[in-house]
């Protein structure tokens, strides 16, 4: 029988902690936007699995970006840079003009 995926460790399974592949230890918020469900869920998935970790959100447009950005600040976005709405330099100007803030 299998282990868990928290259980695994190895070549051929993620490592459970940042640290391991250089990023400091943290509880890390994360926002990933992007129009396609299968990539979100998937890489939602991915990132929850390590332990520095402790939140994931998701939104599936630019606009839904926007509305979650003055509520919850994230430490990381994730960005689709071709988002149906938007091109990439104009999101990308839109998210420094009203968020600056971002990293």
């Amino acid at each position: 029988m299998l282990d868990s995926p928290q259980e695994r460790s190895g070549p051929d399974c993620m490592p459970r902690s940042l640290s391991r592949v250089g990023v400091a230890s943290a509880a890390l918020r994360l926002l990933i936007a992007d129009d396609h469900p299968i990539f979100r869920s998937g890489l939602q998935w991915a990132l929850e699995q390590f332990d520095e970790v402790a939140e994931v959100r998701v939104a599936s447009t630019f606009e839904d970006l926007m509305a979650v950005l003055p509520e919850w600040m994230p430490d990381i976005v994730i960005l689709d840079l071709h988002m149906p709405t938007l091109s990439a330099p104009e999101s990308l100007r839109l998210l420094r003009q009203n968020h600056g803030r971002l990293p």
